[in-house]
């Protein structure tokens, strides 16, 4: 009795340790969560377009870490070139045969300015093991390997991936005019469900939206500054850094004249073929002019950077243009337009 008596009683106390040792395993696992981020090697943040990623949070993976000192770099970059009071004092074209954008090519793809379609034609007149296609910023340490090795590099990269390459690169972008990029922004999140700020989009009428979501705040400026770490709204002085980048570009399209620049491209870039298919479009979406006057002076007004960087696009488009070869007004009276192919077999269409 009394081995039987004490073999309960030890069996009571061993009960007893084994549930104080969950309770406090449980306790502490649930601190961690609370107080404790742990992100997988080359995470990146929260998209912006779907509200405030700045969490308070101090630990950083090597990738943003990594990010951080680029954006660094490019401050750096544009306080040295504004002190030597650096401008485009470059010539487009010396002939018609002339190539004048060396590579590395990279083309800095702002959300819809139709640079979903534009892809394709970087892709077919690019060897593809030189060409990456990035719909994020190339992720430090995973891509810089591939990043090195290519002569053209397409994609929502920030500016300033050019500080990789250890020569010199030629950038271009396409800009929109900013009140219809905004309003293409916000109805590509919300109709396309697997879209990362669908959710936030989806939730959020059109007027909450411009004024929560910062991919409604000056994106193209946030897009050519390189500064997206730091701010979550653009300053004054990004605004700046993102004029002097933009004057820099080697090409700048715009996409209101997306098959007159393509042509012009063709010229800049040495194109072979600039048949283009158009992916990417988004549906069901208010035209400018049907909007209310109220919400298109509120995104004017709310994306004066980008009026004004989308403005100057256009005077260096035009400069773009009156340095153009005699070649190019011929083709462009040539091609109206028969550059659009049938994305079911590649075939051109004849449109007009």
């Amino acid at each position: 009795r009394c081995w039987a008596t004490h073999d309960a009683t030890s069996l009571i106390m061993l009960y007893r340790y084994f549930l104080i040792f969950i309770t406090l395993f449980l306790g502490l696992f649930y601190y961690m969560a609370i107080h404790i981020t742990i992100s997988p090697p080359g995470d990146d943040p929260p998209s912006p377009s779907i509200g405030p990623f700045f969490s308070g949070n101090t630990t950083r993976s090597p990738n943003q870490m990594e990010r951080l000192r680029l954006e660094m770099l490019v401050r750096q970059e544009y306080e040295d070139q504004i002190s030597g009071h650096l401008g485009r004092t470059h010539s487009f074209f010396v002939n018609s045969s002339d190539v004048l954008l060396k590579k590395p090519h990279l083309f800095l793809h702002v959300p819809k300015t139709a640079g979903s379609t534009l892809a394709y034609v970087f892709k077919r007149n690019e060897e593809l093991v030189k060409f990456a296609h990035f719909w994020y910023h190339p992720r430090y340490p995973d891509d810089f390997p591939i990043l090195k090795s290519k002569t053209t590099v397409y994609g929502h990269f920030r500016y300033g991936i050019h500080l990789y390459f250890n020569q010199t690169c030629s950038y271009s972008t396409m800009l929109r005019e900013p009140v219809d990029r905004v309003v293409s922004h916000y109805y590509f999140h919300l109709q396309n469900k697997k879209d990362p700020a669908h959710a936030f989009a989806a939730n959020h009428t059109f007027r909450e939206w411009l004024e929560l979501s910062p991919a409604a705040n000056n994106e193209m400026t946030r897009c050519l500054s390189g500064i997206r770490e730091t701010e979550l709204f653009p300053s004054n002085h990004t605004f700046a850094i993102a004029m002097h980048h933009l004057r820099q570009f080697g090409f700048v399209g715009i996409t209101e004249r997306f098959q007159e620049s393509l042509i012009l491209m063709k010229h800049m870039l040495g194109f072979k073929d600039i048949r283009y298919a158009k992916t990417n479009k988004g549906i069901r979406r208010p035209k400018v002019n049907d909007l209310p006057q109220d919400i298109v002076a509120q995104i004017r007004a709310t994306n004066w950077m980008d009026v004004e960087l989308y403005s100057e696009a256009v005077r260096i488009y035009e400069e773009q243009l009156r340095q153009a070869p005699p070649e190019f007004f011929r083709e462009v009276e040539e091609a109206k337009i028969t550059l659009i192919m049938d994305p079911r077999n590649n075939n051109l269409l004849n449109r007009t």
